[in-house]
């Protein structure tokens, strides 16, 4: 029993490690991206992408596919948006391909093909290392749980009753 709350609080541990390094990697690549330039994009294409996963569920997703400029240099990218139903991700691939809809992209100017078009692309970086964080200490807080093995084991019933006491009504 012993190996085993143990391999769980290293596989806990792990997952909790892991958590905080992509979130920490994530929260630092989009550092300072309110000074980054923001650039308009031409739409180059909208459609629709409809995806069913092993329990049936559909997902209903207009891909957009865009072009902007830097430096005289063109680069290309895409963005998705997800939708509950077929017709309304079908609006929104309408109105990008008609030019009903457009959006700018905020750019890292030391590595353009770094872009974000989130207000605070940093907060799921924080999200992700703080809960990653929190894995991480609530392993290292089973480190301090005592099992059987160890001698020590929760008691059950009445924390009233004395177990030395042979004038408990528990033991008559």
């Amino acid at each position: 029993m012993f190996k085993k709350i143990r391999l769980f609080q290293a596989i806990f541990a792990l997952i909790g490690l892991l958590f905080a390094v992509f979130g920490t990697m994530s929260y630092q690549r989009y550092a300072g991206h309110e000074s980054w330039m923001e650039v308009p994009v031409d739409i180059t294409h909208a459609e629709l992408r409809v995806t069913r996963d092993n329990d049936g569920k559909v997902t209903y997703e207009a891909r957009v596919e865009h072009q902007y400029v830097v430096d005289g240099r063109a680069y290309v990218g895409s963005r998705f948006y997800s939708h509950p139903n077929e017709a309304d991700a079908m609006d929104t691939v309408n109105a990008f391909n008609n030019g009903g809809r457009t959006y700018s992209l905020r750019v890292d100017p030391d590595n353009p093909d770094v872009t974000t078009g989130e207000s605070n692309p940093q907060l799921m970086g924080l999200l992700f290392a703080g809960f990653g964080g929190l894995f991480v200490l609530i392993a290292i807080g089973f480190f301090f749980i005592k099992t059987e093995e160890d001698g020590w084991v929760i008691t059950r019933g009445n924390l009233d009753d004395d177990p030395l006491d042979r004038t408990s009504s528990m033991h008559d």
